[in-house]
């Protein structure tokens, strides 16, 4: 079961990927996504392995 929404997905998805276009990417971290979404450290984790993973896919 996910534990946070496709909306969620997309927009840290959009947001990493701002990150990576100005050099930023490795400042993309779980708390990162703790504090933009307000997630708890699970959560956070969750969504911030299937965005690794998304990225993984697409290589």
């Amino acid at each position: 079961m996910k534990q946070y929404t496709a909306k969620d997905f997309e927009e840290m998805k959009r947001l990493k990927k701002d990150f990576e276009e100005v050099g930023q990417g490795q400042v993309f971290t779980i708390g990162t996504i703790q504090r933009r979404l307000r997630f708890g450290q699970e959560r956070a984790t969750a969504l911030y392995n299937d965005l690794i993973s998304d990225r993984e896919k697409a290589t």
